[in-house]
C-alpha cells in the first residue's frame, strides 16, 4: 500500500480527528474512504457527462430521434399488456398481494 503525505488546514484536520473518533476509526481509514467516495462520484460525473453528450448528439439527428421515439412507443404498448396481464395495477402501486386481498380469480 502507497504512503503519502497530506497537508490540511487546522480546521480540517479537526473535523478528521473528530470524525475518526466518533467512527472508532483511523484517520488513514476515514481519508482514505473519503477518497474513494470522491474518485467514485468523479467517474459517475463523467460517465453522466459523456452519456449526455451522447444523448444530445443522438436527439440532434432527425433520423436517429424518429427511431428512440418509435421504440419508446412500442415499449409503451409492451408496458400496457404487462399491466393488463398483472390484473391492471401500475407498478409503485400496492399490488393486491401486499393488500392482503386474493390476487388469483
Amino acid at each position: 500500500m502507497a504512503v503519502i503525505h497530506v497537508q490540511l488546514p487546522d480546521n480540517l484536520e479537526r473535523k478528521l480527528d473528530l470524525e475518526a473518533r466518533f467512527t472508532g476509526r483511523s484517520r488513514s481509514d476515514v481519508v482514505r474512504d473519503a477518497i474513494a467516495h470522491w474518485v467514485a462520484r468523479r467517474d459517475r460525473e463523467r460517465f453522466i457527462a459523456e452519456y449526455v453528450a451522447e444523448a444530445t448528439a443522438g436527439y440532434s439527428n432527425p433520423i436517429l430521434r424518429k427511431e428512440a421515439i418509435r421504440i419508446a412507443g412500442e415499449l409503451d404498448s409492451v408496458e400496457s399488456e404487462s399491466r393488463d396481464l398483472a390484473g391492471g395495477w401500475d407498478l409503485g402501486e400496492q399490488s393486491p398481494a401486499d393488500s392482503g386481498e386474493k390476487w388469483w380469480k
